[in-house]
Protein backbone atom coordinates (compact mmCIF):
# COMPACT_ATOMS: atom_id res chain seq x y z
CA UNK A 1 0.00 0.00 0.00
CA UNK A 2 2.77 2.50 1.09
CA UNK A 3 4.69 1.58 -2.26
CA UNK A 4 1.11 2.35 -4.37
CA UNK A 5 1.18 5.91 -2.37
CA UNK A 6 4.49 6.74 -2.93
CA UNK A 7 4.02 6.03 -7.28
CA UNK A 8 0.59 7.74 -6.97
CA UNK A 9 2.70 10.69 -4.82
CA UNK A 10 5.83 10.60 -7.29
CA UNK A 11 3.22 10.87 -10.35
CA UNK A 12 1.62 14.33 -8.67
CA UNK A 13 4.72 15.87 -8.02
CA UNK A 14 6.05 15.00 -11.73
CA UNK A 15 3.00 16.83 -12.76
CA UNK A 16 3.03 19.40 -10.75
CA UNK A 17 6.90 19.70 -11.67
CA UNK A 18 6.34 19.73 -15.15
CA UNK A 19 2.96 22.21 -15.10
CA UNK A 20 5.69 24.64 -12.90
CA UNK A 21 8.23 24.00 -15.51
CA UNK A 22 6.18 24.58 -18.61
CA UNK A 23 4.87 27.99 -16.63
CA UNK A 24 8.24 28.92 -16.41
CA UNK A 25 9.75 28.54 -19.56
CA UNK A 26 6.57 29.70 -21.75
CA UNK A 27 6.56 33.24 -22.97
CA UNK A 28 3.41 35.07 -21.85
CA UNK A 29 1.06 37.12 -24.13
CA UNK A 30 1.16 40.30 -23.29
CA UNK A 31 -1.04 40.82 -25.63
CA UNK A 32 -3.83 39.79 -23.50
CA UNK A 33 -3.16 42.93 -21.44
CA UNK A 34 -4.80 43.73 -17.89
CA UNK A 35 -6.85 46.95 -17.48
CA UNK A 36 -5.00 50.12 -17.41
CA UNK A 37 -4.77 51.84 -13.79
CA UNK A 38 -6.42 54.81 -13.12
CA UNK A 39 -4.80 58.14 -12.85
CA UNK A 40 -5.30 58.89 -8.88
CA UNK A 41 -3.05 55.59 -8.85
CA UNK A 42 -0.63 56.24 -10.85
CA UNK A 43 -0.19 59.78 -10.20
CA UNK A 44 1.93 60.99 -13.34
CA UNK A 45 4.19 64.59 -13.08
CA UNK A 46 5.42 66.60 -15.36
CA UNK A 47 8.68 68.48 -14.65
CA UNK A 48 9.20 71.43 -16.25
CA UNK A 49 12.70 73.14 -17.17
CA UNK A 50 13.84 75.78 -19.25
CA UNK A 51 17.27 77.64 -19.53
CA UNK A 52 16.07 80.17 -17.40
CA UNK A 53 14.56 78.52 -14.66
CA UNK A 54 15.13 75.20 -12.43
CA UNK A 55 12.13 75.31 -10.88
CA UNK A 56 9.88 71.72 -11.56
CA UNK A 57 6.61 73.13 -11.92
CA UNK A 58 4.35 69.95 -11.26
CA UNK A 59 1.22 68.19 -12.38
CA UNK A 60 -0.33 64.80 -10.70
CA UNK A 61 -3.65 64.72 -12.46
CA UNK A 62 -5.79 65.54 -15.58
CA UNK A 63 -7.91 67.85 -13.86
CA UNK A 64 -5.21 69.61 -13.22
CA UNK A 65 -4.02 70.14 -16.63
CA UNK A 66 -5.88 74.13 -17.43
CA UNK A 67 -4.49 75.40 -14.06
CA UNK A 68 -0.96 73.97 -14.72
CA UNK A 69 -0.78 74.86 -18.48
CA UNK A 70 -1.85 78.58 -16.83
CA UNK A 71 0.95 78.42 -14.23
CA UNK A 72 3.79 77.43 -16.74
CA UNK A 73 2.96 80.84 -18.87
CA UNK A 74 2.90 83.04 -15.72
CA UNK A 75 6.26 81.41 -14.59
CA UNK A 76 7.39 82.37 -18.40
CA UNK A 77 7.99 78.43 -19.29
CA UNK A 78 5.85 78.64 -22.10
CA UNK A 79 6.67 81.00 -24.80
CA UNK A 80 6.09 80.98 -28.93
CA UNK A 81 9.44 80.95 -29.62
CA UNK A 82 10.55 77.88 -28.01
CA UNK A 83 9.77 74.46 -28.91
CA UNK A 84 7.93 72.07 -26.52
CA UNK A 85 10.15 68.78 -25.86
CA UNK A 86 8.45 65.64 -23.74
CA UNK A 87 10.80 62.70 -22.20
CA UNK A 88 9.39 59.99 -21.37
CA UNK A 89 10.94 56.98 -18.96
CA UNK A 90 10.58 53.43 -19.68
CA UNK A 91 9.76 49.88 -17.54
CA UNK A 92 10.66 50.22 -13.89
CA UNK A 93 11.75 53.68 -13.73
CA UNK A 94 13.40 54.45 -10.22
CA UNK A 95 16.15 52.45 -11.63
CA UNK A 96 19.77 54.35 -11.89
CA UNK A 97 19.83 53.33 -15.80
CA UNK A 98 15.93 54.85 -16.06
CA UNK A 99 16.35 58.51 -14.09
CA UNK A 100 19.69 59.59 -14.78
CA UNK A 101 20.05 59.33 -18.38
CA UNK A 102 16.89 61.93 -18.13
CA UNK A 103 18.59 64.79 -16.51
CA UNK A 104 21.38 64.37 -18.77
CA UNK A 105 19.64 65.03 -21.85
CA UNK A 106 17.53 67.55 -20.96
CA UNK A 107 20.50 69.32 -19.98
CA UNK A 108 21.94 68.36 -23.06
CA UNK A 109 18.64 69.81 -24.74
CA UNK A 110 18.87 72.92 -23.51
CA UNK A 111 22.51 73.42 -24.39
CA UNK A 112 21.78 73.37 -27.73
CA UNK A 113 18.63 75.55 -27.83
CA UNK A 114 16.22 77.43 -26.04
CA UNK A 115 13.12 75.37 -25.11
CA UNK A 116 10.55 73.69 -22.73
CA UNK A 117 11.71 70.45 -21.75
CA UNK A 118 8.98 68.12 -19.59
CA UNK A 119 10.14 65.46 -18.10
CA UNK A 120 7.10 63.13 -17.78
CA UNK A 121 7.07 60.83 -14.23
CA UNK A 122 5.20 57.64 -14.40
CA UNK A 123 7.24 55.72 -11.57
CA UNK A 124 3.94 54.70 -10.02
CA UNK A 125 2.43 52.35 -12.94
CA UNK A 126 6.16 51.69 -14.43
CA UNK A 127 7.50 50.13 -11.05
CA UNK A 128 5.29 47.31 -11.78
CA UNK A 129 8.56 44.68 -11.84
CA UNK A 130 6.45 41.92 -10.39
CA UNK A 131 3.56 42.26 -13.65
CA UNK A 132 5.08 44.06 -16.64
CA UNK A 133 2.00 43.26 -18.50
CA UNK A 134 0.65 45.56 -16.09
CA UNK A 135 3.05 48.47 -16.99
CA UNK A 136 2.57 47.84 -20.60
CA UNK A 137 -0.85 48.40 -20.06
CA UNK A 138 -0.55 51.63 -17.93
CA UNK A 139 0.93 53.37 -20.61
CA UNK A 140 -2.29 54.05 -22.01
CA UNK A 141 -3.59 56.27 -18.77
CA UNK A 142 -0.17 57.92 -19.21
CA UNK A 143 -0.70 59.00 -22.86
CA UNK A 144 -3.88 60.22 -22.66
CA UNK A 145 -3.22 63.05 -19.94
CA UNK A 146 0.07 63.60 -22.10
CA UNK A 147 -2.40 64.41 -25.03
CA UNK A 148 -4.61 66.32 -23.11
CA UNK A 149 -1.98 68.11 -21.80
CA UNK A 150 0.13 68.87 -25.34
CA UNK A 151 -3.38 69.75 -26.60
CA UNK A 152 -4.04 72.53 -23.54
CA UNK A 153 -0.43 73.70 -24.50
CA UNK A 154 -1.68 74.54 -28.18
CA UNK A 155 -4.56 76.35 -26.97
CA UNK A 156 -3.41 78.46 -24.42
CA UNK A 157 -2.95 82.09 -24.06
CA UNK A 158 0.66 81.37 -25.39
CA UNK A 159 -0.04 80.02 -29.07
CA UNK A 160 -3.57 80.10 -29.25
CA UNK A 161 -4.13 77.58 -30.96
CA UNK A 162 -1.89 78.24 -34.04
CA UNK A 163 -0.17 75.13 -34.51
CA UNK A 164 2.65 76.70 -37.05
CA UNK A 165 3.43 78.59 -33.48
CA UNK A 166 3.96 75.48 -31.72
CA UNK A 167 6.99 72.24 -32.32
CA UNK A 168 6.50 69.42 -29.95
CA UNK A 169 8.90 66.48 -30.08
CA UNK A 170 8.08 63.65 -27.74
CA UNK A 171 11.45 61.26 -27.05
CA UNK A 172 10.53 58.30 -25.05
CA UNK A 173 12.24 55.31 -23.65
CA UNK A 174 11.02 51.27 -24.26
CA UNK A 175 7.54 51.68 -22.95
CA UNK A 176 8.24 55.36 -23.04
CA UNK A 177 8.31 55.38 -26.53
CA UNK A 178 5.01 53.69 -27.23
CA UNK A 179 3.55 56.64 -24.53
CA UNK A 180 5.00 58.93 -26.96
CA UNK A 181 3.35 57.14 -29.83
CA UNK A 182 -0.20 56.83 -28.29
CA UNK A 183 -0.42 60.46 -27.27
CA UNK A 184 1.07 61.45 -30.48
CA UNK A 185 -1.70 59.63 -32.52
CA UNK A 186 -4.44 60.82 -30.29
CA UNK A 187 -3.77 64.66 -29.83
CA UNK A 188 -2.57 64.47 -34.11
CA UNK A 189 -0.56 67.70 -33.25
CA UNK A 190 3.05 66.08 -32.26
CA UNK A 191 5.73 67.25 -35.34
CA UNK A 192 8.10 64.86 -34.08
CA UNK A 193 8.40 61.50 -31.82
CA UNK A 194 11.45 59.70 -31.39
CA UNK A 195 11.35 55.95 -30.22
CA UNK A 196 14.70 55.19 -28.02
CA UNK A 197 14.68 51.41 -28.62
CA UNK A 198 10.73 50.88 -28.33
CA UNK A 199 9.37 48.08 -25.98
CA UNK A 200 8.79 45.33 -28.29
CA UNK A 201 7.18 42.60 -25.54
CA UNK A 202 3.39 43.47 -25.66
CA UNK A 203 3.74 45.55 -28.77
CA UNK A 204 4.72 43.14 -31.27
CA UNK A 205 2.41 41.26 -33.09
CA UNK A 206 -0.69 43.02 -31.12
CA UNK A 207 -3.57 43.84 -32.80
CA UNK A 208 -5.05 46.36 -30.28
CA UNK A 209 -2.19 49.31 -32.35
CA UNK A 210 -0.77 50.62 -28.79
CA UNK A 211 2.66 51.12 -30.79
CA UNK A 212 4.25 53.98 -31.68
CA UNK A 213 4.29 53.83 -35.23
CA UNK A 214 3.91 56.44 -38.44
CA UNK A 215 0.91 58.32 -37.02
CA UNK A 216 2.14 59.44 -33.80
CA UNK A 217 3.60 62.32 -35.11
CA UNK A 218 4.46 64.69 -38.14
CA UNK A 219 7.78 62.45 -38.26
CA UNK A 220 8.90 59.47 -36.25
CA UNK A 221 12.14 57.89 -35.93
CA UNK A 222 13.25 54.97 -33.74
CA UNK A 223 16.53 53.54 -33.46
CA UNK A 224 16.79 49.85 -31.83
CA UNK A 225 19.38 48.48 -29.95
CA UNK A 226 18.29 45.21 -28.60
CA UNK A 227 15.45 43.55 -30.69
CA UNK A 228 17.60 39.84 -30.39
CA UNK A 229 17.69 37.06 -27.71
CA UNK A 230 21.66 37.52 -27.98
CA UNK A 231 23.17 38.33 -24.78
CA UNK A 232 19.61 37.29 -22.97
CA UNK A 233 19.68 34.32 -20.51
CA UNK A 234 15.66 34.89 -19.51
CA UNK A 235 13.76 31.91 -20.80
CA UNK A 236 10.68 33.96 -20.78
CA UNK A 237 11.41 37.35 -22.19
CA UNK A 238 14.26 37.16 -25.03
CA UNK A 239 14.70 40.43 -25.99
CA UNK A 240 13.30 44.15 -24.62
CA UNK A 241 13.40 45.92 -27.84
CA UNK A 242 12.06 44.99 -30.97
CA UNK A 243 13.33 45.00 -34.58
CA UNK A 244 10.08 46.34 -35.90
CA UNK A 245 10.18 49.05 -38.38
CA UNK A 246 7.73 51.19 -36.76
CA UNK A 247 9.27 54.74 -37.60
CA UNK A 248 8.95 56.42 -41.09
CA UNK A 249 12.77 56.29 -40.44
CA UNK A 250 14.45 53.16 -38.09
CA UNK A 251 18.00 53.06 -37.23
CA UNK A 252 19.55 49.87 -36.59
CA UNK A 253 23.04 50.02 -34.73
CA UNK A 254 25.31 46.66 -34.67
CA UNK A 255 22.09 45.12 -36.49
CA UNK A 256 19.68 46.62 -33.64
CA UNK A 257 20.77 43.16 -31.34
CA UNK A 258 23.74 42.84 -29.06
CA UNK A 259 25.67 46.24 -28.54
CA UNK A 260 29.26 46.01 -28.25
CA UNK A 261 30.75 45.41 -24.97
CA UNK A 262 27.53 44.12 -23.61
CA UNK A 263 28.14 40.84 -21.56
CA UNK A 264 24.38 40.41 -20.52
CA UNK A 265 21.57 41.97 -21.54
CA UNK A 266 19.07 41.05 -19.07
CA UNK A 267 20.35 42.89 -15.56
CA UNK A 268 21.40 45.29 -15.94
CA UNK A 269 19.41 45.44 -19.43
CA UNK A 270 22.75 46.82 -21.25
CA UNK A 271 21.74 46.89 -24.82
CA UNK A 272 18.12 48.14 -23.98
CA UNK A 273 19.65 51.26 -22.19
CA UNK A 274 22.74 51.60 -24.87
CA UNK A 275 20.39 53.39 -27.11
CA UNK A 276 20.44 56.51 -23.96
CA UNK A 277 24.03 56.69 -24.74
CA UNK A 278 24.21 56.64 -28.41
CA UNK A 279 21.57 59.48 -28.68
CA UNK A 280 22.78 61.63 -26.17
CA UNK A 281 26.05 61.29 -27.98
CA UNK A 282 24.32 62.91 -30.89
CA UNK A 283 22.78 65.66 -29.23
CA UNK A 284 26.09 66.78 -27.67
CA UNK A 285 28.02 65.98 -31.27
CA UNK A 286 26.45 67.56 -33.48
CA UNK A 287 24.87 66.52 -37.25
CA UNK A 288 27.71 64.75 -38.28
CA UNK A 289 28.42 62.35 -36.16
CA UNK A 290 26.65 58.54 -36.08
CA UNK A 291 26.47 58.21 -39.98
CA UNK A 292 24.46 55.01 -41.04
CA UNK A 293 23.73 53.98 -44.85
CA UNK A 294 20.35 52.79 -45.73
CA UNK A 295 19.22 49.18 -45.37
CA UNK A 296 17.61 47.50 -48.43
CA UNK A 297 14.57 45.31 -48.10
CA UNK A 298 14.07 42.27 -49.30
CA UNK A 299 14.90 41.99 -53.15
CA UNK A 300 14.25 46.10 -53.29
CA UNK A 301 16.35 48.86 -54.14
CA UNK A 302 17.07 51.06 -52.24
CA UNK A 303 18.85 54.80 -52.97
CA UNK A 304 22.01 54.17 -50.91
CA UNK A 305 21.12 57.59 -48.66
CA UNK A 306 23.07 58.34 -45.81
CA UNK A 307 21.58 60.02 -43.05
CA UNK A 308 22.72 60.81 -39.19
CA UNK A 309 21.39 58.99 -36.40
CA UNK A 310 19.66 60.35 -33.59
CA UNK A 311 18.84 63.68 -32.57
CA UNK A 312 20.17 65.19 -36.20
CA UNK A 313 18.25 62.51 -38.08
CA UNK A 314 16.50 63.88 -40.95
CA UNK A 315 13.20 63.84 -38.58
CA UNK A 316 14.86 67.33 -37.38
CA UNK A 317 12.25 70.42 -37.62
CA UNK A 318 14.76 72.04 -39.73
CA UNK A 319 15.11 69.20 -42.25
CA UNK A 320 13.19 67.27 -44.79
CA UNK A 321 11.87 63.82 -44.06
CA UNK A 322 14.14 61.18 -45.86
CA UNK A 323 12.40 57.72 -44.94
CA UNK A 324 13.55 54.54 -44.78
CA UNK A 325 15.54 51.40 -42.70
CA UNK A 326 19.06 52.84 -41.92
CA UNK A 327 22.31 50.50 -40.62
CA UNK A 328 25.78 51.44 -38.43
CA UNK A 329 28.74 50.12 -36.41
CA UNK A 330 29.56 52.16 -33.24
CA UNK A 331 31.81 51.11 -30.44
CA UNK A 332 31.55 50.28 -27.17
CA UNK A 333 32.31 53.52 -25.27
CA UNK A 334 32.49 57.08 -26.38
CA UNK A 335 33.37 58.56 -28.85
CA UNK A 336 30.77 55.80 -30.16
CA UNK A 337 30.46 56.82 -34.23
Amino acid sequence: MATAWNVILVSLLTIWAAATVEAFFTKPTFCKRPEPWSLDTIHPEFHVFTRNTTDQVVIHNDTEVPDFVQKMETDGLLRADRPVTFIVHGFVGFLPWNREWVFDLKDALLKIEDQTVLYVVWSKGADVFYDYGESASNTQTVAAVLSKLSLAILNSNTFKGDKDLLYLHCIGHSLGAHICGQAGRESQIFDRATGLDPAGPGFEQCTDHLNIDVDSATCVDNIHTDGTSKGHWNPIVSHFGTLDAWGHIDFYPNGGGNQPGCFTNDVPPCSHVRVLSLFQYTVENGPTVCESAETCQGSGNCANEMQAMGYYSSCHKDWKTMAGNFSLETGKATPYC
